[in-house]
Order: C-alpha cells, then sequence, then structure tokens
C-alpha cells in the first residue's frame, strides 16, 4: 500500500489513469497517493517548459560534437562543430518557384497536457511538420 505514494515536482503536473482510463488531469505539485502500479500508472509532464523544435538542422549533443570552428560565416558548410544540417528539411520551395534553404526553431509549451500525451503520437514531429508547412 505504500507504494502508492507518489511526488510532483513544482514545475510538473501529473496524469492518473486506472485501468487506462483518464481519472485525474493537471494534479497539482506536492505528496499524492494513488492505488498500487497495476492498477494505477502516474504520467509527469513539465507543462510550463519551452519546448523547441529544430527545422533543417539538428544541434548535435557534446559527446557527438567535433571541434568547433572559430567563426560561423554566411558560407559555412556546416559539416562539423555543433550542428548538422539537414537537407530534406531545409530545402524549400517559394511561390515564384526558387529554391531556399531554411532553418528555424519552433519554441511551443503545453496548452492541455491529455491531448499532448494521448492524441498525438509524436508531438515533436507533428509540431516540425507544422512548422515547414507554414514556413
Amino acid at each position: 500500500m505504500l507504494s502508492g505514494f507518489y511526488i510532483v515536482k513544482p514545475d510538473e503536473v501529473a496524469l492518473v489513469q486506472r485501468l487506462g482510463k483518464l481519472v485525474a488531469e493537471d494534479v497539482p505539485s506536492g505528496l499524492h497517493y494513488r492505488l498500487p502500479f497495476p492498477f494505477t500508472r502516474v504520467t509527469k509532464v513539465r507543462k510550463g517548459e519551452i519546448r523547441r523544435v529544430e527545422i533543417g538542422f539538428r544541434t548535435l549533443p557534446p559527446s557527438q560534437r567535433q571541434q568547433e570552428p572559430f567563426a560561423y560565416e554566411w558560407n559555412f558548410p556546416h559539416q562539423f562543430g555543433r550542428y548538422r544540417k539537414i537537407a530534406e528539411e531545409a530545402i524549400m520551395v517559394t511561390g515564384d518557384e526558387n529554391l531556399v534553404s531554411v532553418n528555424a526553431v519552433v519554441h511551443y509549451r503545453i496548452a492541455d497536457t491529455s491531448d499532448f500525451l494521448f492524441r498525438l503520437s509524436d508531438p515533436d514531429n507533428f509540431v516540425r511538420m507544422m512548422g515547414e508547412s507554414i514556413l
């Protein structure tokens, strides 16, 4: 019975599912109790956090970075350093049929935690696709 206690940190909210059905949404921070594991599942989400999706490039983790260039110039090909260019996302066709290379960053926050967790299989990919279509 003691395994049912869980803590929600100050920057998080929790969703509680009992036998797969959502019973509590946006549980605030603090100490709470739920039924033990097989019956109840708790998912914690940082709702107020600003999330980031990169379009046209990816920032490499520090373990995969090579030596950083002295300065990033306009014609720098980004073949090494802290970024990896993704041409499939970066190259776009404009309305007057010209090709452009676009790098963008989309920042977003979670408005509805249940929609974020249960209605989208990959939220970051969804935001990336929407950002590409808007660009």
